[in-house]
C-alpha cells in the first residue's frame, strides 16, 4: 500500500527530470524564406517529438525498475519473515525438548532404580554442559537432590559363617533401596559438581551465582581448587575428609552449624566475602594454614574437638571466636590480624602456639582460658597466671608488662 504512491511518485520525478532539457516550442527562425524557415520549423518539431517519446520511454524503464527494485524488496522482506518466523518455531521447538529433556531427568532423579537415577543425573549434566543459560537449574537441581534426607549406610560388621548360607537358597532379592546404593546415587551427584565447580579444567567449569546446600550430606566431598560465588552450607554434615583447599568463595560463604565428622582441610583458600562458621563442629582436625580472610571471619561458639591449624593465616577485618572451644593443639603461629579480634570466652584445653605479640596482648586482654598442663609453644616472656576459680587453668600473662592488663 505503501510501495504503490511511492512508485507512481517516483515515475513522475522521472518524466519531469528527462523531459526538463525538452524546450516547449522549437526556436524562432530569422533572416530565412518562408519555405526553409517552415522546412527547420517541421524538422525541429520532430526532433522535439523524438525527445518527447525518448524522455517517456527512460520514464517507463526507470518505473519498470522502480517496481523491480519494490519487488525485490517485497521479496526480501517475505523471505526475513520467513526465517524469522522459521527461526522462532525452530527456537520454541527446541525449548521445549530442552525443558521436556530436563524434566523427564527430574522425575529419573525420583525413581526407585538406583540406576535410573544415576541416568537423570548424567542427563542433567549433559544439558547443563550443552547449555549455558541451564547451568544455574542444573546445578539447583542436583543441590536439591543433595539436600534430601538421606542415612548414610551403617558399617559392615564381619558375622559368623552359619551352615545354612551353604544350603542352596536361589539367587539374592534385588536390593534397589538398599542406603549403600543411595551413597553411591550420591557420590556421583558430588562429582558433577566438583567437576563443574573446580578450574583444573576451563571448558568444564560453570558460571554460576549461587550454590545452595543446606542441610546437605555430602561424603568425602573434593571442592578442591574450585571457584565458589555465594555458598550455603547451612546445617550441612560432612563426613569423612572434607578437602576445600585452594578454594576461592567470591561471595559469603556460611558453614553455619555445620558438622565436620571426618578431617577439614581448608588450606590457603580464599574468602572475599564474609566467612560464617558461628556454631560449627569441628570433629577432627582443621587446617585453616595459609587461609585469607578479606571479609569478615566469624567463629562465634564454633567447637574445634581436636587440632585446630591457623599457622600463618590472613584476617584481614573482623575475627570473632568468641565462646570459641579448642579441644586439641590451636595454631596460631604467624597469623595476621589486620581487624578487631575477639576471643572472649574461648576455652584451648590442648597447646596453644601464637608468637605474635599482639595477638598475645589480645588473647591475655580478652581472658582466653587455657590448660596449664598444654605445652603451649610461646614466647619466653610469656606465661600462663592460674585461675583461682578454675583448677588446672590459667590466662596469658607478660611478664616484662610494665602496667597489669
Amino acid at each position: 500500500m505503501i510501495a504503490a504512491p511511492l512508485i507512481i511518485a517516483a515515475i513522475f520525478i522521472s518524466y519531469f527530470f528527462f523531459s526538463a532539457p525538452i524546450p516547449d516550442r522549437p526556436p524562432a527562425t530569422t533572416g530565412l524564406s518562408p519555405q526553409e524557415a517552415a522546412s527547420q520549423n517541421a524538422a525541429a518539431e520532430l526532433e522535439l517529438a523524438r525527445l518527447r517519446t525518448e524522455a517517456r520511454r527512460n520514464t517507463l524503464a526507470a518505473g519498470g525498475g522502480f517496481v523491480a527494485i519494490a519487488a525485490l524488496i517485497l521479496a526480501l522482506r517475505r523471505q526475513h519473515h520467513h526465517e524469522k518466523s522459521t527461526s522462532f518455531a525452530e527456537d520454541d521447538a527446541l525449548q521445549r525438548r530442552i525443558t521436556d529433556a530436563r524434566i523427564r531427568a527430574v522425575e529419573q532423579l525420583g525413581s526407585d532404580n538406583p540406576a535410573v537415577r544415576i541416568g537423570g543425573i548424567h542427563n542433567l549434566e549433559r544439558i547443563g554442559q550443552q547449555h549455558t543459560e541451564l547451568r544455574q537449574v542444573v546445578l539447583d537441581e542436583i543441590c536439591s537432590y543433595l539436600r534430601l534426607p538421606y542415612t548414610p549406610p551403617a558399617p559392615e560388621t564381619k558375622k559368623p559363617i552359619s551352615a545354612a548360607l551353604f544350603e542352596p537358597t536361589g539367587p539374592p532379592p534385588a536390593e534397589t533401596h538398599s542406603d549403600q546404593a543411595e551413597r553411591e546415587v550420591r557420590l556421583i551427584a558430588q562429582e558433577v559438581l566438583q567437576r563443574h565447580l573446580t578450574l583444573y579444567n576451563q571448558d568444564l567449569y560453570w558460571q554460576h551465582s549461587r550454590l545452595n546446600l543446606r542441610n546437605a550430606h555430602l561424603d568425602a566431598i573434593q571442592l578442591a581448587g574450585a571457584h565458589l560465588s555465594w555458598a550455603d552450607f547451612t546445617n550441612a554434615t560432612f563426613t569423612d575428609t572434607a578437602q576445600f583447599m585452594r578454594v576461592t568463595f567470591t561471595g559469603d560463604a556460611r558453614f553455619v552449624s555445620v558438622t565436620f565428622t571426618g578431617n577439614a582441610h581448608f588450606d590457603r583458600a580464599t574468602f572475599t566475602g564474609n566467612a560464617h562458621f558461628g556454631g560449627a563442629t569441628f570433629s577432627r582436625t582443621t587446617r585453616f594454614t595459609g587461609m585469607t580472610f578479606t571479609g569478615n571471619a566469624l567463629f562465634i561458639g564454633a567447637t574445634f574437638a581436636e587440632d585446630a591449624l591457623f599457622r600463618t593465616a590472613i584476617f584481614t577485618r573482623a575475627a570473632k571466636f568468641e565462646s570459641a572451644s579448642f579441644g586439641g593443639y590451636a595454631d596460631f603461629k604467624g597469623t595476621t590480624f589486620g581487624g578487631p579480634i575477639e576471643f572472649g570466652g574461648v576455652r584451648v584445653q590442648g597447646a596453644l602456639c601464637a608468637t605474635s605479640p599482639a595477638s598475645l596482648e589480645v588473647l591475655r586482654r580478652q581472658g582466653v582460658c587455657l590448660r596449664i598442663e598444654a605445652h603451649h609453644q610461646l614466647p619466653k616472656e610469656w606465661d600462663l597466671n592460674p585461675d583461682p576459680t578454675n583448677p588446672g587453668w590459667g590466662h596469658l600473662t607478660n611478664q616484662t608488662a610494665t602496667t597489669p592488663g
